[in-house]
């Protein structure tokens, strides 16, 4: 029983950090520019407020982030003191974006992208992807480890949760196989 138990919970854990992979391939993912107008692309975008001393925030807990048209994003900002900061903090990032401020509220056009800088955009997905794939199999290979030191554990039942560990490795591999297939898709149709 005890045995047992320490297979499950080592496939429990493994799974555990498979979800955080593909979580985090597609927050990577989201943060890609795509020549459209999506919320996701400020995601990583962090400000000071308050000067120097004040707490780091992330945009999204200072403002709305909406998607008025296919290439425009408006940002609302919730305080008018945190505009001038805010757009400073979408011009400093390495997206090219202008914002046009308009009190509370920022306009964001959204500049229409070259066919070379979608492929550059295509390969870095792919190679994100990649990435997490990797963690993934380390991820069975630890799990799978830890199944074959639980020495009194009968053959069979090992063989039962290498097969479970292999299950979850191919589904999360293809959750992300899928997830990097629609992001090609929408930077190369953009």
């Amino acid at each position: 029983e005890d045995l047992q138990e320490a297979a499950v919970q080592a496939i429990e854990a493994m799974e555990s950090k498979m979800i955080d992979a593909v979580k985090f391939f597609e927050e990577q993912s989201g943060q890609l520019r795509t020549g459209r107008a999506d919320p996701k692309m400020l995601s990583s975008i962090k400000i000071k407020s308050h000067g120097a001393d004040g707490p780091e925030l992330q945009l999204v807990h200072c403002a709305q982030i909406t998607a008025t048209d296919a290439r425009t994003l408006t940002v609302s900002v919730f305080d008018p003191e945190l505009v001038p900061i805010i757009d400073k903090a979408i011009k400093a990032s390495s997206m090219n974006l202008n914002p046009q401020v308009a009190g509370n509220v920022l306009k964001i056009p959204i500049p229409k992208m070259t066919s070379e800088a979608r492929a550059q955009l295509a390969k870095i997905a792919a190679s994100n992807a990649e990435n997490s794939k990797i963690i993934i199999r380390r991820m069975r290979g630890t799990a799978i480890d830890k199944i074959k030191k639980l020495k009194d554990l009968p053959k069979d039942d090992v063989k039962t949760y290498e097969k479970s560990v292999q299950e979850h490795t191919d589904k999360y591999i293809k959750d992300i196989d899928e997830s990097l297939k629609k992001k090609q898709k929408e930077l190369t149709t953009a």
